[in-house]
C-alpha cells in the first residue's frame, strides 16, 4: 500500500506540472501504459467516471491513488476484477460480504437461503472477500 501511495504520489506531482491537475484520457493512456496494461477507450471512459464522479476534471491525491489501484489490480479483460477494485475503497484487495451482497444485488442476483450457503461454500472469511473468490461467486450464481 505504500508503494501504491509513493507511486500516485509522484504520478500526481508530474501530472500536476504537465496538465495542472486536469485528467485526460491521454493522462490515463499514459498510467495504463505505464503500468503495462491493455485497457480500451470506453474503459478509459469508465475508469474516468470511477475516480472522478463529479466530472471536475481534476483528480485529488486520493483519486488518483485509487485509479492507480484499480489499474494496477485488474485484468481489464475481465470487468468484474474492475469492478471488485473499484468496490474496495479501502484499497486493501478484499471486500466485506455486506459489499458483495449489495453488489449482487446491483447486478440483479438474488440472494436467498440456497445462494447464501452457496456463497458460504466459497468464501473463506466473510469479512475479507478476496477477488478469486467474488468471481467464483459470480460465476456459480450464474449457472446456479
Amino acid at each position: 500500500m505504500d508503494e501504491l501511495k509513493d507511486d500516485a504520489s509522484h504520478l500526481f506531482s508530474s501530472m500536476i506540472g504537465a496538465t495542472y491537475g486536469k485528467v485526460a484520457i491521454v493522462d490515463l493512456r499514459d498510467i495504463t501504459s505505464q503500468e503495462g496494461k491493455d485497457v480500451e477507450r470506453d474503459m478509459y471512459r469508465n475508469l474516468i467516471r470511477l475516480c472522478d464522479p463529479n466530472h471536475t476534471k481534476h483528480l485529488t491525491i486520493n483519486q488518483l491513488t485509487r485509479l492507480l489501484y484499480i489499474i494496477r489490480y485488474s485484468d481489464f479483460t475481465n470487468v468484474l476484477t474492475v469492478l471488485f477494485y473499484a468496490l474496495d475503497l479501502d484499497l486493501n484487495g478484499y471486500l466485506a460480504m455486506d459489499q458483495v451482497l449489495n453488489c449482487l444485488s446491483q447486478l440483479k442476483f438474488v440472494v436467498n437461503n440456497e445462494e447464501q450457503d452457496l456463497i458460504s461454500a466459497i468464501v473463506v472469511n466473510p469479512s475479507q472477500v478476496k477477488v478469486t473468490e467474488f468471481l467464483a461467486i459470480i460465476q456459480e450464481l450464474r449457472n446456479f
